[in-house]
């Protein structure tokens, strides 16, 4: 095999290595090209129809999640990349598992599972409604008992260090 192709620990390791293709990467690179292709040809298919099923925005997103996994940790110029990616990881599995559940509703039409899957959708979506209704309120507490609450001797290292503190220190 190639050099690139390796499945060697060690490779990780070497500073001097940018990126290398593993044969799992290579598979999900495969896999995400497929679904791309299938989502491009359902746009072109479907037209604007394509545009209100949101079924359709939850596979984008998983696919970008995916890719955004499959990216090199050294394009990441945050020095916390591994843990934004084992974050973006986590997401990516939550939905690809919400993903799941909707297309059982096509796999296994004559069961009650169709059922539970549309209690679920109809739960999720009046509670994301009532969350965002309710999300500038959630936010503008939250703040003002940082503000009120917050540690106070944290605001002359601010000044005196510009560059140590976090965004709402600075603010």
């Amino acid at each position: 095999m190639s050099n690139f192709l390796k499945e060697d620990s060690s490779l990780y390791e070497n500073t001097d290595v940018d990126w290398v293709l593993t044969i799992p990467m290579l598979i999900l690179l495969i896999i995400l090209t497929i679904l791309v292709i299938r989502e491009m040809w359902q746009m072109f298919r479907y037209r604007k129809r394509y545009f209100y099923n949101m079924e359709n925005y939850l596979e984008w997103a998983i696919i970008l999640l995916a890719v955004v996994n499959v990216l090199p940790r050294k394009w990441i110029e945050d020095s916390t990349a591994e843990g934004f990616q084992r974050h973006v990881a986590a997401l990516t599995l939550l939905l690809a598992f919400m993903q799941l559940y909707l297309l059982l509703v096509r796999v296994v039409p004559n069961t009650p599972i169709p059922i539970y899957i549309n209690m679920f959708t109809t739960v999720l979506k009046t509670y994301t409604f009532i969350l965002m209704s309710y999300l500038a309120f959630i936010v503008s507490f939250a703040y003002s008992f940082y503000l009120i609450l917050g540690d106070s001797s944290n605001d002359i290292k601010c000044t005196e260090d510009a560059e140590n503190c976090d965004f709402f220190d600075k603010y």
